[in-house]
């Protein structure tokens, strides 16, 4: 597991030890670890004493907002469940600890248990299952990153500009996104988007450089488009076109056309590699 994981596991095995030796009972519980590396525990009071499916979406939900805001950089949920070990055929006792990271790691732990002749609690061997994320949102891929990037910028170029004008956004080999400088003035469409591709194809060849997007307008079986081309050292290369309208001023009016609808056009497979 991930270091972090190991102290959030450190303090929720000690707190789940404890209550389940004093009652036989544990309620629903969150650690979090922030980035100081302090650990913090909470428990959630549901309308109904008792139900730790409450609890837990209550959690849950309390866990998603704190992440969101910043306030911690990995989470642990812990609950009771039913679980058939791997190995057996009968479900048992365990304790579940799922765990998650901002950075996207995550799974489930568990820590089957029971109580021998005496009233001793016995834990047995703990096992790991994938699971989905519940807490921190799931992060993009590099080349879901670049597609963001790309529409949201063709988004705010057509709504304040009467003409596309071609531009290209490069990722670094850090991760970070940049937008390519502008070409000089005065060229032609066909001109500006040769000068942005040779300049991401300079940076490519300095090797400081993991992915690039470069947009630019197109007529495509007659519909006006956005086309989105991306390149990434993990990914086949992809073409995809964003169809949107517009709507010309009226004839006395000296208002820029207006665009909008821009979305990825449905009807045709427009996606090609």
């Amino acid at each position: 597991m991930h270091p972090d994981f190991d102290t959030l596991n450190d303090a929720v095995l000690q707190h789940a030890g404890r209550a389940l030796g004093a009652d036989g009972r544990l309620q629903p519980f969150a650690a979090t670890l922030a980035d100081d590396g302090q650990v913090h525990l909470s428990l959630a009071l549901p309308d109904e004493q008792g139900d730790d499916d409450a609890a837990v979406e209550m959690l849950t939900s309390g866990l998603r907002q704190h992440g969101a805001e910043g306030q911690f950089v990995a989470a642990a949920l812990c609950s009771l469940v039913r679980d058939r070990v791997p190995g057996e055929e009968t479900k048992r006792d365990a304790v579940r600890v799922h765990f998650e990271r901002v950075t996207g790691e995550h799974i489930d732990l568990f820590i089957p248990f029971r109580f021998n002749g005496v009233g001793r609690l016995e834990a047995g061997d703990p096992y790991q299952r994938q699971t989905m994320m519940r807490i921190f949102p799931r992060p993009l891929s590099p080349t879901g990153e670049l597609m963001v990037r790309a529409t949201t910028m063709a988004k705010e170029r057509l709504a304040h500009a009467p003409e596309f004008l071609p531009f290209a956004v490069t990722m670094t080999t850090s991760g970070e996104l940049q937008p390519v400088p502008s070409p000089p003035g005065g060229l032609s469409d066909v001109d500006q988007l040769a000068h942005l591709r040779q300049a991401c194809r300079a940076d490519a060849q300095r090797g400081i450089l993991q992915g690039v997007v470069v947009c630019y307008c197109a007529r495509v079986q007659g519909r006006t488009a956005v086309c989105v081309e991306i390149e990434h050292t993990t990914a086949p290369a992809s073409r995809t076109f964003l169809a949107y309208t517009w709507t010309p001023p009226a004839p006395s009016s000296t208002a820029a056309p207006k665009h909008r609808s821009l979305g990825r056009y449905s009807p045709v497979n427009w996606l090609t590699g």
